[in-house]
């Protein structure tokens, strides 16, 4: 499903709401957007990371997936 869905950029801050409209309408394989950004780029600060990561006792697969938002098949 992530890799047929329309992929969202920062570009589309400066879109009316009806081009957006239209972005999503011309994928005909998904009607989903694809939204990503982790936790530093949502201001997180590294001990942050670092509080979550024990709390997953640093399985690095589940961190991987649920922190970094990197799954596997899914193209980045």
């Amino acid at each position: 499903m992530i890799n047929i869905a329309t992929r969202f950029n920062d570009c589309w801050y400066d879109l009316s709401y009806n081009e957006i409209m239209e972005l999503i309408e011309n994928n005909l394989s998904s009607s989903f957007v694809y939204i990503k950004y982790i936790y530093n780029e949502m201001g997180s600060p590294e001990c942050w990371f670092k509080d979550i990561s024990n709390q997953l006792q640093n399985d690095w697969r589940t961190i991987k997936r649920e922190v970094l938002l990197e799954w596997e098949g899914v193209e980045q």
